[in-house]
């Protein structure tokens, strides 16, 4: 994924926006219907508030997409977009999804 990201960093191209957001921002969570819905269930209570100290966790550490290094990302990296050629060479397959985002989105979305 390395060598894919340093060949894109070198392309001087306009990219249009993402169609599609691949995350959001922690502010974007939240429980309260979450709550209303399982006030009944002790145990999905709990897990509930776990959950919320988590978010809250997040929001604390939360860097906004717009303060980190952007380039052209690949998008939507997966195994079956990773090939080799005859040569051995690494080929990178399916670019729908290419855009400029932060540099880590491909390699945080190939963990999801």
């Amino acid at each position: 994924m390395g060598q894919l990201q340093g060949a894109l960093v070198n392309i001087d191209a306009v990219m249009p926006r993402p169609v599609l957001p691949f995350f959001a921002s922690p502010s974007t969570l939240w429980l309260s219907l979450t709550r209303t819905a399982v006030r009944d269930d002790s145990q999905a209570i709990r897990l509930a508030n776990t959950l919320d100290d988590l978010i809250k966790a997040v929001r604390r550490r939360w860097v906004p997409p717009v303060r980190l290094p952007s380039q052209i990302v690949h998008g939507d990296i997966n195994l079956e977009d990773v090939g080799r050629a005859h040569g051995g060479e690494t080929v990178y397959l399916d670019f729908a999804y290419a855009a400029n985002r932060p540099r880590i989105h491909d390699l945080a979305f190939s963990f999801g």
